[in-house]
């Protein structure tokens, strides 16, 4: 009986021992592959090893998208920067010299906007910043309804690079899913990887040095991102008033808080243009044609200086990305209107940017950025590619 008891002990202390080791291989493979990717990196150590690599970033583990851009832009110091949401962060980098820096993910209201501004003046002064203002921004029935706080830049240590104790459970459990479902080719699991991030290296989509957001999977149609196709998203979205579109009332507070942005930076000497990021123009002839709130919306804004970008005879459905966001080719010309204007580039560099503008017409995005990919007609939209 003794024998048997011992016998007995030494089986279920090595099931255990084993049941430990595989745990520990279960952990250490997705910890080598995060590793890989440079998902342990500290904030701070991305921005460096960007800058310096001058690759891209996107990542869906280690998101701080507060604390990359302050310090991205305490290293950069750009003399130009542009803000806004996702609708003004498709920019080409390509400015002639120009330190043009693109921020996004930290202005989804006016109170966040006026936070981080503040923030950032007080690191360094640029000439002139680029707002691209949406019209949810002022609406008082959306900002009821999603109540954005600017994350804390405290709230992290951004100088500590993560262990494998610091990843958390679900970003473990997560590389087997995304393995099981495909969105990462096991293939190339340990390979060398050039860009930062999971989603940078496997779909090479992230940001640029200098903020321009690459949509990879969008400009390529792929399986795992649901595509705007013939604006079917948007509509559905319009007609059930949701997210976006929820009926338009003018919030006077974010009017007043804009005002009040406007006066903060002519204290501090830096100009600041208002713009309305384009919409697609059929998207844009629904849009009115069924909405009168949105008619209300141009007299109630007639205090307030903003260029309108939203419509114009001379860019097409082709240059977005759905119908809401305009892509890089068209960005890019509408800012380089804007700094011609403000004499911040000459005649020359933006004619260059005029060429590249007329040169793909038909495209979302310049040709070479995503070399030496080529584009879809991912919207359906009957675009030649």
């Amino acid at each position: 009986m003794k024998i048997n008891k011992k016998k007995e002990y030494i089986y279920y202390l090595s099931s255990i021992m084993v049941g430990i080791c595989i745990i520990f291989v279960l952990f250490l493979i997705p910890y080598f592959f995060f590793k890989k990717n440079h998902e342990n990196l500290s904030i701070s150590k991305l921005v460096d090893y960007q800058i310096s690599k001058n690759n891209i970033y996107s990542s869906p583990i280690n998101i701080d998208y507060t604390n990359y851009s302050l310090i991205k832009y305490s290293k950069l110091k750009p003399e130009i920067l542009i803000i806004g949401t996702s609708t003004s962060q498709h920019v080409s980098d390509n400015f002639y010299g120009k330190n043009v820096l693109k921020l996004n993910n930290n202005f989804y209201n006016l109170e966040m906007t006026e936070k981080f501004l503040k923030k950032i003046i007080k690191i360094h002064k640029p000439k002139i910043i680029l707002y691209g203002v949406d019209w949810w921004v002022l609406n008082k029935n959306w900002l009821k309804k999603n109540n954005f706080k600017i994350m804390n830049n405290n709230s992290q240590n951004s100088n500590e690079e993560k262990s494998i104790i610091q990843f958390s459970t679900s970003d473990y459990f997560s590389f087997y899913n995304w393995l099981i479902s495909k969105k990462i080719n096991y293939k190339t699991l340990f390979s060398e990887k050039k860009n930062i991030g999971i989603l940078a290296n496997e779909n090479f989509e992230g940001f640029t040095v200098w903020g321009n957001y690459i949509p990879t999977r969008i400009l390529l149609d792929n399986e795992h991102v649901n595509i705007d196709k013939k604006f079917q998203n948007s509509l559905e979205r319009l007609n059930n008033k949701v997210w976006n579109f929820e009926k338009f009332t003018i919030d006077n507070d974010s009017i007043k808080k804009l005002i009040n942005i406007e006066d903060f930076l002519k204290k501090e000497k830096i100009k600041l243009v208002k713009f309305y990021p384009p919409i697609s123009p059929k998207f844009y002839n629904i849009f009115i044609s069924q909405r009168d709130d949105f008619e209300r919306l141009n007299i109630n804004l007639n205090l307030i200086k903003i260029l309108n970008f939203r419509y114009s005879k001379y860019y097409n459905d082709c240059m977005f990305l759905d119908a809401i966001h305009p892509g890089e080719t068209l960005m890019t010309f509408l800012i380089a209107e804007i700094l011609l204007e403000e004499k911040l580039i000459n005649h020359k560099d933006y004619d260059e940017i005029k060429k590249l503008f007329e040169l793909n017409r038909e495209n979302a995005y310049f040709s070479k950025t995503i070399y030496p990919l080529k584009e879809v007609d991912f919207l359906e939209l009957g675009c030649k590619k």
